[in-house]
């Protein structure tokens, strides 16, 4: 298996990397999808491209998630969905193994949506952040999804009382920071009242 250069310059970065063919990225990029694992904790998936980015922005940060605990865990959250915000860290992360969300992407489609007032504009990232994140289930695909909840109106109400009862942003894990972050972003795009319900 070749490692490439950058992993051998950083003592911290003991890793472990698998490539594969993958179509979608063969003809915008170099071809293959890499994983890349920092340690037992931080984990990136991307092109190779976007992989050796976010290292070269991550590795000041990298310690710190190092040994990373739940009770740091929000901090070191909040610390990478900023780098995403900036465009530094492009590669998909993966913390203690829950993905770390891009805020500006999410918002960007959420308001697109919202301004359109059309449900069928969501993106799979969108989709893969409610159907995750959000206290809903896949409803087999992002159709699915949209056809459950075809208006903005049925979204918002969404966000009120999601799929387990409960209101979106209350129903969060304290570590999930860039989660509640985003929620409460959606929230004020929605125009939901920080009151309980509404």
């Amino acid at each position: 298996m070749l490692l490439p250069s950058f992993a051998n310059q950083n003592p911290l970065l003991l890793c472990v990397i698998f490539t594969s063919p993958n179509k979608r990225f063969r003809s915008k990029l170099e071809g293959e999808t890499m994983r890349f694992e920092v340690n037992c904790h931080l984990v990136l998936f991307g092109t190779k491209k976007d992989v050796q980015q976010s290292l070269q922005y991550l590795k000041d940060e990298i310690a710190a998630c190092l040994g990373i605990d739940h009770a740091r865990e929000g901090e070191a959250r909040i610390m990478i969905q900023n780098l995403m915000e900036q465009k530094l860290v492009t590669a998909d992360v993966l913390l203690n193994g829950n993905s770390v969300y891009n805020k500006t992407k999410i918002l960007r489609n959420i308001r697109m949506m919202v301004r359109h007032e059309k449900m069928s504009l969501m993106t799979n990232y969108t989709y893969e952040f409610l159907s995750n994140a959000c206290g809903s289930i896949a409803h087999w695909n992002k159709a699915g999804w949209i056809s459950f909840y075809p208006t903005i109106a049925a979204f918002r109400d969404f966000f009120i009382k999601n799929e387990y009862g409960k209101r979106v942003l209350e129903s969060r894990p304290a570590w999930a920071t860039d989660r509640v972050e985003i929620i409460k972003e959606i929230e004020s795009i929605l125009g939901i009242s920080s009151k309980k319900g509404m």
